[in-house]
């Protein structure tokens, strides 16, 4: 049973890898996952001058007043307003260390979707297959949903981390819910029918 939850952790997050690779390599900017700013230099620059540190940021904000309410009423109805994520000290997008890390996550990932396909051991796979990818679908439904839903940000983002991260739960459903398929344990099973005397 370790064996094969071990085998499906290690196949899910190959899964995960790959297709990360894929997505971000050859369909993100089809999506539309990002834009370009049509004078980026010209606002980094005003960035990099300034005394803004690493951090997130949203205009406007804070909402901590009465005042301060109501100008970020007035100015999510007049705009613009954004959210900025903002990194000032500059990192490698190439340096093996990330390469590990994001494994690392993908691993993480994947051990949890094992430990939920668990919860489904001895059911057919479409059951398994069912309960890591409806699990999976409640955080993107939570948190990738929430964003223009709750904070107003656009939908162009959205759309593409959902082709992203709903692919992302089919092809580790399907992984997992294959290669970790256990037996039923003893206790799990639903006790048979006993004939009525009398």
């Amino acid at each position: 049973m370790r064996r094969r939850a071990l085998l499906a952790a290690l196949a899910g997050t190959v899964v995960l890898v790959v297709w990360g690779m894929v997505f971000w390599a050859f369909l993100a900017a089809p999506l539309g996952a990002f834009r370009a700013l049509p004078d980026d230099a010209a606002v980094t620059r005003t960035l990099g001058e300034s005394d803004v540190g690493t951090g997130t940021y949203f205009m406007p904000w804070p909402r901590d007043t009465r005042q301060a309410f109501e100008r970020f009423v007035a100015q999510h109805r007049s705009g613009p307003f954004y959210r900025l994520s903002y990194v000032r000290e500059g990192v490698d997008p190439n340096s093996p260390g990330k390469i590990v890390l994001g494994t690392a996550h993908y691993a993480t990932v994947a051990i949890l979707a094992v430990l939920l396909c668990s919860l489904a051991r001895g059911a057919s796979f479409k059951r398994r297959f069912g309960v890591v990818f409806l699990g999976g679908l409640i955080g993107t439904d939570l948190i990738t949903i929430g964003d223009p839903v709750w904070f107003h940000m656009p939908w162009d983002h959205t759309r593409a981390l959902l082709v992203y991260q709903v692919t992302c739960w089919i092809l580790l459903a399907a992984v997992v819910a294959k290669v970790g398929t256990t037996r039923a344990h003893p206790t799990d099973r639903a006790p048979r029918p006993t004939e009525s005397t009398g």
